[in-house]
């Protein structure tokens, strides 16, 4: 048995070079020893399994990533969805003017952060 927990942290767009918004979420790549990476190239190949976690920042611009990665591995997947909201409550409505969008994002998730 493989004790290794298997973590990324999936976002839109990231490289080494580039400012990181959201500072204390890209954290938790290093608390549980994992990756960030670009949804793009992860999400086409990914199968259930293949990470033990998975963590998306929670915004209008990630609800396409979420969706794609509960479809990709299914409802009931071993590999399970955290999901953080890391919005203020002043911009809240702001970033998420659908109710149905966030409704169907946090449907998705399996833990929130």
């Amino acid at each position: 048995m493989n004790s290794v927990l298997r973590y990324c942290i999936l976002v839109n767009s990231y490289s080494e070079n580039s400012p990181i918004d959201s500072v204390g979420f890209f954290q938790w790549s290093k608390v549980f020893n994992g990756e960030i990476l670009n949804s793009h190239e992860v999400i086409p190949n990914l199968k259930d399994d293949d990470f033990d976690l998975i963590h998306v920042r929670v915004s209008s611009a990630n609800f396409n990533i979420i969706k794609q990665v509960r479809e990709k591995i299914g409802k009931k997947s071993k590999t399970k969805i955290i999901l953080s909201i890391d919005t203020p409550p002043e911009v809240f409505y702001d970033e998420f003017p659908n109710y149905d969008d966030i409704n169907e994002a946090l449907m998705a998730g399996g833990f929130f952060f």
